[in-house]
């Protein structure tokens, strides 16, 4: 078990750049070079090892296949300790010992007003204290007001990341929180919308709330091009700053080569705390023709099948 009073970020930033550095695994000689600037050489050691980074036999530390790639992009990067905090971040929210360690105490988030809380009890600060301050170096946790902390479920939903021991309670929470996302993307896209025909109120007044009415349209809005009553079929996605993905329905994919130059994908972006970028929005006309079909940007993954038995 690691002892997360004794984990630093900045220990865990030395102790990569000085394996992406030095050739030699001999855990003493590690020792030796790592006590020369920090300290909890071997908590640090721990953490890594439970992360499935590093595995130690022999008084030797073998690096996973995952951590010899990144070493070797760390060596040319310039922002290594950004670097270092989102490789460490995307490593404990996967499968592993630490990921468990942690999951314990984000599973006592709540929804709440479209974010995840907790408010803990004095027992509760002391014994997560630890790991709470861990995950606040990190970013994925911070304070929102006084004894109460946010975590940003919005990271969780960006990356797609699952977990074997995710709750059933904390995966309904993220769930309703992709949807309340969706529903505020969808009505930011709206007003920009209005604003973009301001100078056309007729067709303003004649946009529609698409998806509100039917669920299956294949898009979110009904909105018009400036000057001429042509439709404007719109849908809308909520993607992550720091990663940004979406998923296309075939429904959605279908009307959207049905429609052609008509069918138009508005994706918002939004960051950490749920904060939309509105100047960000990425309108894409005729997505079916310029992303699914073309080469663009975006590139696709295949992440759940369908099978008909015949």
């Amino acid at each position: 078990m690691v002892d997360f009073e004794k984990i630093r970020l900045n220990q865990i930033n030395y102790f990569l750049l000085l394996l992406s550095q030095v050739k030699s695994r001999d855990l003493i000689y590690l020792q030796r070079l790592y006590e020369t600037s920090v300290e909890n050489y071997w908590e640090t050691l721990k953490l890594l090892e439970l992360s499935g980074l590093v595995d130690v036999q022999d008084n030797l530390l073998r690096c996973s296949a995952n951590l010899n790639k990144f070493l070797r992009e760390l060596r040319v990067l310039n922002h290594q300790e950004e670097a270092i905090k989102e490789f460490i971040s995307k490593t404990i929210m996967t499968n592993n010992a630490i990921s468990s360690i942690c999951l314990e105490y984000l599973n006592k988030f709540i929804l709440k007003n479209g974010v995840l809380i907790f408010q803990p009890s004095r027992n509760e600060n002391l014994r997560y204290s630890g790991i709470r301050n861990f995950l606040m170096e990190l970013e994925i946790v911070s304070l929102l007001s006084k004894g109460v902390y946010l975590f940003s479920g919005n990271w969780i939903i960006a990356e797609n990341t699952f977990y074997s021991n995710l709750s059933p309670i904390l995966f309904e929470r993220i769930q309703k929180l992709k949807a309340e996302l969706g529903e505020k993307a969808e009505l930011l896209a709206i007003e920009e919308e209005k604003k973009r025909l301001s100078n056309f109120p007729e067709l303003a007044k004649k946009i529609l709330h698409t998806s509100k009415k039917i669920v299956n349209a294949g898009y979110d809005i009904e909105s018009y091009e400036c000057d001429k009553p042509i439709k404007r079929y719109i849908e809308v996605k909520a993607v992550h700053l720091d990663a940004p993905r979406f998923f296309w329905t075939l429904n959605e994919i279908q009307k959207s080569k049905e429609l052609k130059d008509q069918y138009w994908l508005y994706l918002v972006p939004y960051n950490g705390n749920g904060e939309f970028q509105k100047e960000l929005i990425e309108r894409i006309s005729n997505p079916y023709t310029t992303i699914f079909q073309g080469n663009s940007d975006w590139k696709s993954q295949v992440e759940l099948l369908s099978f008909i038995k015949v």
